[in-house]
């Protein structure tokens, strides 16, 4: 990992994290000096299974892998994390260690956020609970809607949503192309469904000639096409 970022671009992302939306200034002037940026190559581990968790992390750009190795040793994908997340802040609010590894599937930026001060800082101002409390009751909402979205949803409409995307910020059009950073089973593990439905949804786009695919490049060929298909709900 390579760090670092100025004092202002740290209280910067602070201010993004959902957690902290609703804490005054002053308060994240204090946190941002107990606040670093690192920069994670890819496949690098942020955290260990058992390890203690002693610091916040919050992402900034890339894609996180959380995983567990099963006893005949599979990785098995608990989830993929994105930008604008926090990563594993329950285990630090509990005191506990990792029940899962963290590594980054691709480049990633991420903010880390010591934990003692940031407890320290909450035990001295009891108010600051109750804002994080609320920031993470309207996140827990947001978890619902997202479920509600996967079961009423096709592996299709998901899987068009997740193409546009990485474009949206780009006014996607026909020829638009990104690279696919996550493998075919991560990719269906973050879509809820399996490698074996992914590849079908993936033949179906591609026949409707709505995307084009090679290796891990995919290129649009139809953005009102697929717009079309990330609206569809279930009949």
């Amino acid at each position: 990992m390579t760090s670092p970022k100025t004092h202002t671009d740290k209280l910067d992302h602070l201010r993004e994290c959902f957690l902290f939306q609703n804490f005054p200034l002053e308060h994240l002037r204090k946190l941002s000096f107990f606040t670093r940026e690192t920069i994670v190559k890819k496949g690098a581990l942020l955290f260990s299974e058992g390890m203690r968790a002693d610091v916040l992390f919050y992402l900034i750009e890339g894609e996180v892998q959380v995983y567990k190795v099963t006893p005949e040793g599979r990785e098995a994908t608990l989830h993929i994390f994105r930008p604008g997340e926090l990563i594993a802040e329950a285990v630090l609010f509990l005191e506990r260690v990792y029940p899962a590894n963290g590594r980054a599937a691709s480049r990633a930026r991420v903010l880390t956020v010591e934990g003692r001060p940031l407890l320290q800082l909450m035990e001295e101002n009891p108010p600051l609970s109750r804002l994080m409390l609320a920031s993470m009751a309207m996140k827990l909402q947001e978890f619902t809607f997202r479920f509600e979205a996967l079961s009423s949803t096709t592996i299709e409409t998901r899987l068009a949503r997740y193409i546009l995307g990485p474009l949206t910020g780009n006014k996607p059009q026909e020829g638009s192309n990104f690279t696919l950073r996550l493998s075919k089973k991560a990719l269906a593990a973050e879509l809820g469904s399996t490698p074996e439905s992914l590849s079908r949804a993936l033949r179906h786009l591609i026949e409707q000639k709505l995307i084009g695919v090679s290796g891990k490049k995919i290129t649009v060929n139809s953005v009102t096409g697929l717009r079309a298909m990330a609206e569809t709900s279930r009949g």
